[in-house]
């Protein structure tokens, strides 16, 4: 049984009333033991979906986003597709695609910028746009579930309005191992 169910079903029976016979209290403590065991085995295993192997560079999805969604004024304003450690590329790709997503579903920006380096053992992005409106929406699972394949390569991702009317999708990944 999921994790979830075991436990949920431990504590509906510690929720009844009156004493549990002997046989429902050994019967929780090993439902309450499997979940343990389950949840260890979940937390050895990658916390998110692993970054898809890509045959392109950051620079030329910058370029090929940027002629799908010309209404985005999407460019590349800092940095060169050298500053990208190739083990990186997949998830830098994921993450600009999802923010540059979001910027087309819930923005409308005059233009999309992606700045990109290197500094202090660590890759940076930001991919930042000026058409944040004052409706406010619930976070999607995009930008969630990119900041768990970043958490797994010693990664963040922070977003939000980093100002009035400004959004910005920040990845920081150490590099240090990567030369």
């Amino acid at each position: 049984l999921p994790i979830f169910q075991r436990l949920f079903g431990v504590s509906m029976a510690l929720d009844g009333d009156g004493e549990l016979p002997a046989s429902a209290r050994q019967r929780c403590a090993d439902e309450t033991q499997a979940a343990l065991t389950d949840l260890r085995a979940a937390l050895q295993r990658p916390l998110g979906r692993a970054p898809r192997a890509t045959k392109t560079t950051l620079a030329a999805e910058v370029m090929r986003l940027a002629v799908a969604h010309p209404h985005l004024g999407l460019s590349l304003v800092e940095g060169t597709a050298a500053d990208v450690p190739p083990p990186l590329e997949p998830l830098a790709q994921s993450v600009l695609i999802e923010a540059v997503r979001n910027a087309g579903k819930h923005a409308q920006p005059s233009h999309v910028d992606v700045r990109l380096g290197r500094a202090d053992g660590a890759f940076w992005m930001d991919i930042i746009n000026d058409g944040v409106t004052s409706a406010r929406r619930r976070p999607g699972m995009g930008l969630r579930l990119a900041a768990l394949e970043a958490l797994q390569l010693n990664g963040v991702i922070e977003f939000g309005e980093r100002e009035p009317g400004i959004w910005q999708v920040r990845l920081v990944v150490s590099d240090e191992d990567d030369g």
